[in-house]
């Protein structure tokens, strides 16, 4: 007879039995890769007749469908005005395959406007019941911006709307977006926007060759495949495959055929005879599917190009946990490997220390990096390959190539990884009926910024050596931008200084190479580009740009307020050191006096300390001290700033100041007062004859460490110099 469970030991049981399923089922996940839920999204917007003639967008996704692997889910929607379901979102099988293929041949370029906002919802209508087992990508294709009306304002609205509340959703379901421009008059700072922040690819395709590429390099990330490494034109089959799949990009119009252990050829030509063979051409590449392949080398016999790859189903598989996408130069990347076997992770020593596993990193410049990840006298207890692969400091996209060889066997695995300064920032020139100027865009690729209180600071010189400190505005797009019309003909050198602070607080200041134009441009010396192309010029730039001016910007926790007392006290020492001098100047005057009515001489002694201890008391105008105090940033300049009293009367705040004359910081210690006095030293009038000249001569003296974009407000640029727009900070 069984015995009788109480409640109680009824539910602790039950507790346990579902903890141990979960704990199994989070293991069975956490070690094998989700299945891959790919979601392409094409425009079809009438511009696509230009940017996409001979609509190559049919093969691409034709080629996409092909690749994908049953089990898979996808979906196809087409998007203009409207959006529409042009292939049904389900798991991918051979009948779903074919109907895609036929569909695909659908695709046209006869939509009005371009819908992105409501082609991705539309795309991802399932958010809120995502199946966590697949990994969820949409591929986005367009060539155009947002476009849903005729009016600006209505586009510019739905701009915001979909930075604002469409890419918050589409990162809280986990979906990776994958943004593909055909057009440099595509929005891509909304399509940068849309992949980064949420770790997917941002690429831009101009030919057929790059679109076909980027099409795969996306559906790589989306959907990853089991490979086998292609050693020149061979390849080597173990038993354990079950089938393979080898897309062979040609570079010429040669008929492609594979050579197989057996010494039989495959063709196109022959494919019909052979059941297990399934072979599609078309002019750009071959895709051939084997099944039951012989084990042993096969080889291509074709002009490969870029691009080609042999995929294989099998059950010994190289699983890598997955890796970001983007990351910022100098980041570092965590790489976990291991062998699974039957979805298992093999990790018995004696198959551990047959394998040689290494990594090559290949960056732009084709520079290879190559670490070894096996050692058979420290072999890991868990079968799991780990290291920190470092060294990105190239921008650009760089290729991971994971190898294992089991000597009886072969794996590959390949991730590609896009590096990226924190901020794009591109200076261009325009020609407007003649009036040339010059605009200088700082558009972030950092998806943890606050907008609101991040600052940018432009510092721009002209060619006669003089100096304008200037805040740039936001703009609605989220980018900052500054115009300069230039009327002196020379060499223009912009130092920025960008004050960060994310959303979670941290701070930080970013340094970015000094840019520099040349007007009228005719004038120019052949350069490189202004872009951060050469790292080595833009660190020559910034160096020399340095030997002229002091450091733009200290890294550090001052506060803007600090930033702000430290300007006004710099003001307050200048007037008090103009009053100052007038007063010796006046003892002097009256010393050398031979006046015999002493009685008048002294009532207007008395009148005169008077006038000048009220002139003391009297708020210092910041006029009246210009040429002294502000001569580093032009005539023009208006330093005012809201709140002052609050921040100069706080006693938190360290009186500190620059000295006009030299670099030496200022401390209420520095200026000399008799104790027991309220009058000051007399003062040498050639000091201040040197501190006015050094002061009027020694522009570049002048540093950003004075100023935060909190401390400068208004139109700092003269019209004088610059002859551009002023320019407000939003």
């Amino acid at each position: 007879m069984l015995p009788v469970l109480s409640f109680r030991e009824v539910a602790s049981l039950s507790m346990v039995l579902f903890t141990v399923l979960w704990m199994v089922t989070f293991s069975a996940m956490a070690q094998s890769p989700q299945k891959a839920d790919v979601r392409l999204v094409i425009d079809i917007s009438g511009s696509m007749k230009q940017n996409d003639p001979n609509n190559l967008r049919r093969p691409a996704v034709d080629l996409l469908v092909k690749l994908l692997p049953e089990g898979s889910k996808a979906g196809v929607w087409t998007f203009g005005q409207s959006v529409d379901q042009l292939v049904s979102h389900q798991v991918v099988d051979e009948q779903w395959a074919k109907n895609a293929s036929a569909k695909a041949r659908n695709i046209h370029s006869s939509g009005l406007y371009t819908n992105i906002g409501q082609a991705l919802e539309t795309a991802l209508a399932d958010a809120s019941t995502l199946d966590k087992t697949f990994r969820s990508n949409i591929i986005l294709l367009t060539d155009g911006m947002v476009d849903i009306s005729k009016e600006q304002d209505d586009n510019l609205v739905e701009w915001r709307r979909i930075v604002d509340e469409t890419i918050p959703k589409l990162k809280e379901a986990g979906v990776v977006v994958h943004t593909i421009a055909l057009s440099d008059n595509a929005d891509t700072r909304l399509l940068n926007r849309l992949a980064l922040s949420t770790d997917g690819i941002a690429a831009v395709a101009k030919t057929a060759d790059e679109l076909m590429q980027v099409f795969l390099q996306a559906f790589d990330q989306a959907a990853p495949s089991e490979q086998l490494p292609l050693d020149g034109d061979t390849f080597v089959v173990d038993s354990s495959v079950e089938e393979f799949t080898a897309l062979i990009f040609r570079s010429s119009s040669t008929p492609t055929e594979l050579l197989g252990p057996d010494q039989t050829r495959y063709s196109e030509a022959r494919s019909g005879m052979d059941e297990d063979v399934n072979w599609y051409a078309t002019d750009r590449y071959d895709l051939v599917t084997l099944k039951k392949p012989l084990e042993g080398e096969w080889s291509v016999r074709a002009d490969m190009a870029p691009g080609s790859r042999i995929t294989v189903i099998s059950n010994l598989n190289v699983y890598v946990e997955p890796m970001p996408t983007n990351i910022f130069r100098g980041q570092t990347i965590p790489l976990s490997l291991r062998l699974q076997e039957d979805g298992k992770t093999i990790d018995r020593p004696e198959f551990l220390e047959l394998l040689d596993v290494t990594v090559t990193k290949i960056a732009p410049s084709e520079q290879e990096w190559k670490m070894t990840l096996s050692d058979p006298n420290n072999l890991p207890n868990d079968g799991v390959y780990s290291t920190e692969l470092e060294g990105f400091t190239e921008l650009g996209n760089h290729d991971l190539i994971a190898k294992v060889d089991g000597k009886s066997f072969f794996r590959q695995f390949t991730h590609t990884v896009s590096v990226r300064d924190a901020f794009n920032i591109h200076l261009r020139s325009e020609n407007n009926n003649g009036e040339v100027r010059y605009l200088l865009s700082i558009t972030p690729n950092a998806q943890t910024l606050n907008f609101k209180k991040t600052s940018v600071v432009a510092r721009v010189k002209n060619p006669t050596g003089r100096s304008s400190i200037k805040p740039i505005p936001l703009k609605p797009n989220d980018v900052w931008e500054l115009e300069i019309v230039p009327k002196e003909e020379g060499q223009y050198a912009i130092t920025l200084a960008i004050s960060v602070v994310e959303n979670n607080g941290n701070r930080y200041q970013y340094d970015h190479p000094v840019e520099t134009f040349y007007y009228p441009e005719k004038n120019a010396p052949k350069k490189k580009s202004s872009e951060n192309t050469d790292e080595d010029d833009a660190t020559q730039k910034d160096e020399d740009a340095k030997q002229d001016i002091d450091e733009d910007v200290e890294e550090g926790d001052e506060s803007e307020e600090e930033s702000s007392l430290l300007l006004y006290i710099l003001l307050g020492v200048g007037n008090v050191v103009v009053l100052g001098v007038a007063y010796f100047a006046y003892r002097v005057i009256v010393g050398n006096s031979k006046s015999d009515e002493s009685s008048e001489d002294e009532g207007e002694k008395k009148e005169s300390d008077s006038d000048t201890n009220s002139e003391k008391e009297a708020e210092p105008e910041p006029a009246q001290t210009e040429s002294l105090a502000m001569a580093d940033i032009g005539e023009d300049e208006d330093l005012s700033r809201e709140d002052d009293s609050s921040d100069t009367d706080s006693p938190e705040k360290s009186l500190t100041g620059t000295d006009l004359a030299s670099d030496e910081p200022i401390t209420e210690s520095d200026i000399p007062m008799d104790s027991g006095s309220d009058e000051l030293p007399p003062a040498p009038m050639d000091d201040l004859d040197a501190m006015l000249a050094e002061t009027a001569d020694e522009d570049e003296e002048f540093s950003l460490d004075d100023f935060s974009a909190g401390d400068i407000a208004g139109d700092d640029f003269s019209d004088d110099d610059f002859g551009g727009d002023d320019n407000t900070k939003s």
